[in-house]
């Protein structure tokens, strides 16, 4: 589900972007994949599964931060309806993360 909402919430950026001839980055930064190459260094699935639940929740929480603040400086209609949209299903998103991430530390 987080994979599809997120895939969907790009397409809709990368064309807003388009159409606002805004240039976005097409890959993911050298931090994000120091990120996830040290997660596969994990050395049980479920220190993994941990410590990915854990990273899920801080960069859904710092997406939502980055949203909020720029629904509230813009006065773009199209990227405050884009926001708008978007917001809602990444709380969503955090709360399903938050709450996978408890599963796992009270399975320890």
């Amino acid at each position: 589900m987080l994979e599809e909402h997120h895939n969907k919430m790009l397409r809709e950026l990368q064309a807003l972007a388009t159409k606002k001839a805004i240039s976005v980055p097409s890959a993911s930064e050298d931090k994000d994949r120091s990120t996830i190459d040290d997660l596969n260094k994990e050395e049980s699935i479920k220190d993994f599964n941990k410590e990915w639940c854990k990273e899920m929740v801080s960069k859904h929480e710092k997406t939502i931060e980055a949203f909020e603040e720029r629904l509230a400086k813009t006065d773009d209609p199209d990227i405050k309806n884009l926001v708008n949209e978007a917001l809602p299903q990444l709380r969503t998103h955090l709360e399903k993360v938050k709450a996978c991430h408890e599963q796992i530390a009270e399975a320890r």
